[in-house]
């Protein structure tokens, strides 16, 4: 038993000094932008990084509890509410802060430009005229505009 915990616990011992070694290794390989000579851009969104990570925690632990818990109970919908809180919260940090995390814009136009596609190769979406319906019973259907 004893030889079970240990080698449990050289699993995740192992990884720190690999860790360490990938840090020291990338702060020698990669060229520090103050010593390049490039003006300094904003930093990512790091609080709405936060954001999004606990709106995503509280919606597993409200989902994987709610078995246990009830739907109904407090702990279960206090975890959803508080996911819901936390991505609302996430979705509005996005919106104005220079360098988000999601591009709103390309997700917003995505869900409500039906002319919009994600690559310039993909054929527009069938049009009432080539429906299967339309086919099989003959009727023309008008042209898009």
């Amino acid at each position: 038993m004893r030889h079970r915990v240990l080698a449990l616990r050289w699993v995740f011992i192992v990884n720190v000094p690999a860790g360490i070694a990938a840090f020291v290794l990338g702060v020698k390989v990669q060229p520090s932008p103050a010593r390049a000579g490039a003006e300094k851009s904003p930093l990512p969104d790091l609080f709405g990084a936060a954001l999004l990570t606990g709106s995503i925690a509280m919606l597993s632990f409200g989902l994987v509890k709610a078995p246990d818990w009830g739907w109904t109970s407090a702990g279960t919908l206090g975890g959803l509410a508080a996911a819901v809180l936390l991505g609302v919260w996430f979705v509005l940090r996005s919106a104005h802060h220079p360098v988000p995390n999601s591009s709103l814009t390309l997700s917003l136009r995505a869900s409500t430009d039906p002319s919009w596609h994600w690559t310039t190769s993909e054929a527009p979406p069938p049009g009432p005229s080539s429906s299967p319906r339309s086919a099989r019973e003959g009727s023309a259907a008008p042209p898009c505009p």
